[in-house]
């Protein structure tokens, strides 16, 4: 059986999202022997066999201080970006004409889709869709946290014809927590038994890429910690890295030497969490590094004393399944994604009102932060490894046999 792995998005090694999950799938089944399945990848709307062939993009660190005419018009008149995609739709036909005439010589048996968009592109092939939903509900809402000109009735009713589409014409929806099946169905209530009827839960996983700290003694892990509050995730309201600053603000009277380093993207709360760093007095303590080297993130994450991970919303962050597996304590809000990669008895929780739910003399005690952090780390091993998903994957995809 010859199986497509395909994400319309720009294939990205950093951050999160089917640029950086489907590249990481796909390299995983290929590197796997097996006699029954073959796959291709489909990346920036090319075929590919190897992962080798596949061209990685990451996305800009700091937006750009001054827009284009067209770009500012768009912003003062959002029907006229609808506008011009809506016009683009005869140009978008012949690509997708040509996209699926590449993926029929393939002779695929099966698609495993990553986007909305591109299993309505590809809903005419008349072959099983496997889709796997990384957002966090509708991609209208999650859109416009990145680009508010998108905020207009007319990208809602675009964006969710698309999704509705993709939704019916999927034969398997899967998703990679709970959380994030939860949050379609949110938006698309009317659908809800419909998504029930076809969904799965394969839990992300990735790569243990700090093994070698695996059988790390108590003296070298406590010499190896810094007085750094690491939070990774871009300046979207989501993310509440807001939230963050609050508990950071806390944890400063435990220890003053503490400072917060944020790596992730600036976006739409970019100056509104500068302004929250200047009225709480802690320019020379909150550090926004934008988007880094990748290596440089898990170094950060190996150093660091604690992670900060509060989101409001959250489908599955595969930086909270990294920070797990590097013996580095994770204190989490309770957003259901959340709960659902740390478990019900995560000792390190904070409540919706950013209020630690633990003693925080907890968080001064390492010996106790260390058994934490070996927890964290056993049951990263245990649920959310590469092989422990890749398996559930080939197991759904013999199901089409």
């Amino acid at each position: 059986m010859k199986i497509l792995l395909g994400t319309d998005s720009t294939a990205k090694k950093k951050l999160g999202g089917p640029g950086k999950f489907t590249p990481l799938l796909f390299k995983s089944l290929t590197e796997i022997q097996n006699s029954e399945l073959k796959y291709v990848g489909f990346f920036d709307r090319k075929i590919v066999r190897s992962e080798k062939q596949i061209e990685y993009h990451e996305p800009i660190s700091q937006p750009s201080k001054s827009k284009s005419p067209l770009i500012r018009l768009i912003d003062k008149f959002p029907y006229l970006s609808v506008f011009l995609r809506e016009n683009t739709k005869m140009l978008r036909k012949k690509n997708i004409a040509k996209i699926t005439e590449n993926i029929l010589d393939e002779n695929i048996d099966l698609l495993h889709l990553h986007d909305f968009g591109l299993v309505s592109s590809l809903s005419n092939i008349d072959k099983p869709i496997i889709f796997t939903n990384h957002y966090k509900g509708s991609v209208y809402k999650e859109s416009i946290q990145y680009q508010g000109n998108k905020n207009h009735l007319a990208w809602k009713k675009y964006f969710m014809n698309i999704e509705k589409q993709a939704i019916y014409r999927s034969d398997i929806l899967t998703f990679p927590s709970v959380s994030a099946m939860n949050l379609l169905i949110e938006d698309f209530s009317d659908l809800e038994n419909i998504i029930l009827s076809k969904h799965k839960i394969i839990y992300s996983g990735i790569d243990d890429k700090f093994s070698e700290i695996s059988n790390i003694n108590f003296t070298d892990w406590q010499n190896k910690k810094e007085h750094i509050i690491l939070n990774i995730g871009n300046h979207i309201p989501d993310k509440g890295i807001e939230n963050s600053i609050n508990v950071f603000k806390k944890l400063t009277k435990l220890n003053d030497n503490f400072i917060f380093i944020n790596v992730g993207a600036y976006g739409t709360e970019t100056e509104k969490l500068n302004k929250l760093v200047e009225q709480y007095d802690l320019s020379n303590k909150v550090y926004f590094k934008g988007i880094v080297n990748h290596q440089d993130v898990m170094d950060y994450i190996s150093k660091a004393k604690f992670i900060l991970h509060t989101p409001n919303r959250v489908v599955f962050d595969l930086a909270l399944l990294e920070a797990m597996s590097s013996l580095t304590p994770i204190i989490s809000s309770k957003a259901l994604g959340n709960v659902e990669a740390l478990g019900d008895n995560h000792k390190l929780y904070i409540n919706s009102k950013n209020e630690l739910e633990f003693n925080r003399n907890l968080l001064t005690d390492d010996e106790l932060l260390y058994e934490i952090a070996k927890e964290q780390r056993e049951r990263f091993l245990s649920q959310f490894t590469t092989n422990k998903m890749v398996d559930n994957y080939i197991k759904l995809y013999k199901e089409f046999k």
